[in-house]
């Protein structure tokens, strides 16, 4: 059950008064922003990157996008049509770029594929 909704019970049960509701309202929106602030700060200028490089016929891909672009995307992609958000299942996107982020802080780097076939060819994806 949300935050918001908890307090809105309190309320409607009477144990708080809907001036008190609305100050722990507030403090609620607050940490949800700061939280948001904190996100935006650990992304801002860090990049998925993926590289592929095939020695057979000498084909390279080399793919940079930030990170915010990322997130951005998911967060309107799943507010425009709800449903992507059920597709994905209990993968929860949001929280593995966090876990990635978080990771990323600490060591510098954060590979999340390295691939290494027997023909040579070589798949990483990272943060950088």
């Amino acid at each position: 059950m949300s935050e918001k909704i908890k307090i809105l019970k309190m309320v409607e049960d009477g144990v708080i008064t809907s001036e008190e509701a609305l100050k722990l309202l507030d403090a609620v929106e607050e940490n949800v922003e700061q939280e948001v602030k904190k996100e935006k700060i650990k992304l801002k200028g860090k990049k998925l990157k993926i590289k592929v490089f095939d020695p057979a016929d000498n084909t390279k891909v080399d793919i940079k996008i930030p990170l915010s672009l990322i997130n951005l995307g998911l967060t309107i992609g799943t507010k425009i049509k709800p449903e992507l958000k059920e597709k994905i299942g209990d993968i929860d996107i949001d929280e593995i770029i966090k876990n990635a982020i978080d990771d990323f802080s600490e060591t510098g780097n954060q590979t999340l594929v390295d691939i290494e076939e027997e023909n040579g060819t070589i798949v990483k994806i990272y943060i950088e």
